[in-house]
This record gives C-alpha cells, structure tokens and sequence, in this order.
C-alpha cells in the first residue's frame, strides 16, 4: 500500500513524457498546466521539469486513492491522508522560498508586442483585407517603437502574405524597422522554388536588413500536415484540408537581435504549439538564448477556455528555464511571463494595442536545462522496479518436498 501512489504517479508521469515523443506527439494541458495558478507549487519543475509537478498531483491523487482503500483501518487511512497533504505543503512551501529569494541579476532590456487582434480569413487575403492588416501593424509598430525597446514581437504567420516572396510586404516591414531603429521579429509563411512551406519566425535588424530566421520545427499532426496523405486523400479532401504540408525545420531557434550593444540580446524563438515542449525551450536556453519570445496565434480558438490553457503553458516554461518570455498571440492573450511565472504585462483576447515591459538577460542554467528530462529516468527506473516487485510476489511457491512419502503417524493416530 505505501508503494502504489509513488508508482502510479511515476507511470502517470512517463505516459505524459510519451506524449512529447516523436512528430505525433500532443502533450496538450498535462497535470502540471492545472497548477499554474499556484505558482509556488510549481517552482520545482525548474529542477525536474513540468514532469515533477504532474508526479506530484498524481501522488497526492494515489495517496488519497489509498486513504480510502484504508478506510476501514482509521490510523492508517488517517496517515495516508495526511502524507497526501505535505506534498503540496512542502512544494508549496520550497516554492515561496524560491520566489522570495529570486534574483533580479542580469542586462535590462525592453520588449514589445503588438496585438492586431484582426480575424483570420477563411482563405486567402483579399486585396482590402492585406491593407488592412498591415496598416493596423505598422500603426502599432510605430506607436511600440516610440520608446525604442530592443525588440518589437508580431505574432504568428500575422503577416498578410509570404514576408521574404513579396517584395511589397518586406519593404513594408523594412522601412518600419529602420524608421523605429528597432529590430522586429515576425510571423510569416514561407515558401521556396519547389513549392515547400515553412512555418517562419522572421527576425528583420534596425537596419532593415533579415538578420535570421527560425522555421518550426514541431509541426502540429493534423493541422499543419496530414499523415498518410497518399492514402487518406479522398478523404482530406471532404474536409477541405489544404492540398500541402507544412515543411519540418531544423534551425536552432536562438537569434541576435543585431542592435546596439545597449540593447543586443539573443532570443530563443517559439512558434504556437512548441510552448507544449519543455525539451524545446530548454534547448534555446542551452543554445544561448538571454530571453525567450513565442509568437502564437491562437485565433481558431474563439474565446474558448483554448487560449487562457495555451498561456498556461508558457508559465510552465518559464520556470523550468527561469528565463522571462516574450508571447505574442494575434488575438490574444499576449503578456510578459518572469523567470518565476509572474505575469507582469498582459492584454487579453479580441483587445488591440501594444504590451510592453522589462525583461532581464540570464546566462544561468536550471538543473532541468542541463539534464533533460532526468525525472522521467527514475520514473521509469520505479515503474521497472515495482513490476520485477510484482512479478516476484506472484511466483507460486517452490514445493521442494512434493514426493517425499508422508511420515509415520503417531501410535496415537493409528488408534
């Protein structure tokens, strides 16, 4: 009884770590996204991980489970009970302490994001509909760049046409990085000479100049391609999926912003659904990355609960990096998250304008940012234990004496 929470969990925790594996992976809204709200609670996942704050829910969940299985035994459901209160105590308690003693070290830099909040057409952009939006965001950029931040974030593929085909449109953004003299980190797709689209973070220098770029390398599996599209065609084809798959990435995902020293800084680069992957951020922030910035557009979302668990999410990666991070959503919700989860700028959904704040560099690396995921290797390490445990209570036992002839009864017996 007192080993099956700590193994449940522990197997709880692996199947959430599977779900980050491969191109099909969907680890949307794990365990762990249900405690951003407490964020002392989830100060450890900067040791373990997103992965040790779900072992942690799942244990209390196990050692509950237990209580009651114990009912009938008042002392040993009344332990039970209690151990499941002090893990949330003791997280909760470290976590207040890491908060507290959070350090305020590292190079000042300012940030800005604007927010459109303009519907995404059902196709492609109409004349009227591209002037539209690019006139919104040049207004907005314009009014960001008046206190000359280091970086200025559109949200994803918000650009109304391919940025790097369309010479219109990078003139556009151009003049607006070299008007602001501040470097602009776009959304847009991309295509090349044969036909192969990207999924692209476009980072253009106050020079106005591309200083690099990021195409996403965590596709999102029936959204941005479509497995078995040879077979399943026909059937794509009833529901209007688009007639071409997104290409996979392979870029690091670290930029430099190219301006003056006073206000250079890299940047770890997210795109949408990659907030979901704690392996990706870290990487960034193993790559270099002083802050980290996601563009996002969240539009297909409505005003559903999707975006407000999307932006649960980069709370999460917040504090497994102990980096700030930069979220710039289309429509919402877009905001300034600190290295402890602490949202210091925000604007909500369908809202219009710009959100600016203060980040910090950091050259720091959690325990979870150098060894991975770790946790999930003694997960599994207690899972292999308790089932060789279970596989050796099950063994029949060994009847070594199963032929010897029966012994002689006692005269009294033979009476």
């Amino acid at each position: 009884p007192w080993a099956r929470p700590w193994v449940f969990a522990a197997l709880w925790a692996l199947l959430e770590g599977a779900r980050t594996w491969g191109r099909f992976a969907f680890p949307w809204f794990l365990l762990a996204a249900t405690q951003v709200r407490a964020l002392p609670l989830v100060q450890v996942a900067s040791v373990t991980g997103q992965w040790g704050v779900s072992f942690a829910v799942a244990a209390v969940g196990g050692l509950l489970g237990e209580a009651w299985r114990q009912r009938d035994d008042r002392r040993s459901a009344a332990r039970f009970a209690a151990l499941a209160a002090l893990v949330p105590l003791a997280l909760g308690g470290a976590g207040a302490v890491a908060m507290r003693a959070a350090p305020g070290s590292g190079a000042v830099r300012s940030a800005a994001i604007v927010q459109g909040s303009i519907p995404k057409p059902s196709g492609t952009y109409s004349a009227e509909e591209r002037q539209e939006t690019l006139r919104t965001y040049v207004g907005l950029t314009m009014e960001a760049g008046k206190e000359r931040p280091a970086l200025i974030a559109w949200p994803e593929t918000v650009v109304p046409g391919r940025l790097l085909r369309d010479p219109y449109l990078l003139n556009a953004v151009s003049f607006l990085a070299r008007n602001t003299r501040t470097p602009l980190l776009v959304g847009s797709v991309d295509v090349d000479e044969q036909s192969r689209f990207w999924n692209t973070a476009i980072l253009i220098g106050p020079d106005g100049v591309v200083a690099g770029r990021y195409d996403k390398t965590q596709l999102v599996p029936v959204g941005e391609f479509f497995p078995l599209r040879r077979f399943l065609g026909p059937i794509y084809a009833q529901y209007n999926v688009p007639s071409q798959d997104f290409n996979f990435g392979s870029s690091s995902g670290v930029l430099e912003t190219g301006a003056s020293p006073d206000r250079a800084a890299r940047v770890g680069a997210l795109i949408c659904y990659e907030s979901a992957f704690p392996k990706l951020a870290a990487r960034r922030v193993r790559d270099g990355a002083g802050f980290l910035v996601l563009l996002t557009s969240d539009q297909t979302f409505g005003t559903t609960a999707g975006p407000y668990q999307h932006a649960d999410l980069s709370v999460l990666r917040a504090v497994e990096t102990r980096r700030w991070l930069v979220r710039a959503a289309a429509t919402g919700i877009s905001e300034i998250v600190d290295p402890w989860g602490r949202v210091h700028e925000q604007l909500g959904i369908n809202k219009r304008g710009v959100v600016s704040g203060e980040v910090r560099l950091r050259a720091d690396r959690t325990p979870f940012v150098r060894w991975g995921d770790w946790f999930l290797w003694v997960c599994g390490a207690v899972v292999v234990g308790a089932v060789f445990a279970a596989c050796g209570g099950l063994r029949p036992p060994v009847a070594s004496h199963a032929h010897a002839p029966p012994a002689a009864l006692p005269e009294d017996e033979h009476r």
